[in-house]
């Protein structure tokens, strides 16, 4: 299959500066307010990026640039910065290499994100969504069966997640052997262990035959 990824948004980047420290610029509350607990801060030193898009962490609040309170901040930040995609910060052109940020984001409470189910009594909007190669719909069954019993949503998500980091041993090196038409069954019961993508391949096919 060729992948793409879909064309950037290119939209505004809409900040508020800080009332009591207008150095920092925060961005609009998001709408999954009711996972999240606490937030998350870090320290980034940018050095020459090969892209415009900004290293931020997941659920990003809020930053500063360089320590510094300057009122053009603000104005500066909202012409350079538009949403690449949802959630993805670029900016236009490329930030002088040794940037200073300072990043506050969202830290995810996984108790709540457990209990949250946004599966119920909705269905997938697309079909499509959820198909499964023929080829390996048996062994992405196979995966999803020991999941069935558990609540549907999020608690069969994070119990697969943690059966394939438990019992898989990531090898950024390990390779499909050619001609092989059931990678996931060599992966998942002969290889037991890969790269990243089989991983997430392994997961994605089964999650999908949990519907």
């Amino acid at each position: 299959m060729n992948w793409h990824e879909p064309t950037e948004l290119q939209a505004a980047c809409r900040l508020e500066a800080g009332e009591s420290d207008t150095s920092w610029l925060w961005l609009p509350k998001p709408q999954a307010v009711e996972i999240f607990g606490g937030t998350r801060k870090h320290q980034l030193r940018l050095g020459r990026l090969s892209t415009e898009r900004l290293p931020l962490p997941n659920h990003l609040q809020g930053f500063r640039l360089a320590r510094h309170d300057n009122t053009n901040v603000k104005r500066w930040a909202e012409d350079v910065l538009v949403w690449a995609h949802d959630g993805v910060l670029r900016v236009r052109g490329c930030m002088p290499s040794g940037t200073f940020m300072e990043v506050s984001s969202h830290a995810v409470d996984r108790s709540a994100l457990l209990r949250s189910n946004p599966f119920a009594g909705s269905g997938v909007a697309d079909r499509a969504c959820l198909d499964v190669p023929a080829h390996l719909r048996a062994s992405a069954q196979a995966l999803a069966r020991r999941f069935f019993p558990l609540p549907r949503g999020w608690p069969q998500i994070d119990a697969l997640l943690e059966h394939l980091r438990t019992l898989y041993e990531h090898d950024r090196d390990a390779t499909i052997p050619p001609g092989c038409r059931d990678p996931i069954h060599h992966f998942l019961h002969q290889a037991r262990g890969g790269p990243s993508y089989q991983f997430v391949t392994a997961a994605a096919l089964a999650l999908r035959s949990l519907g």
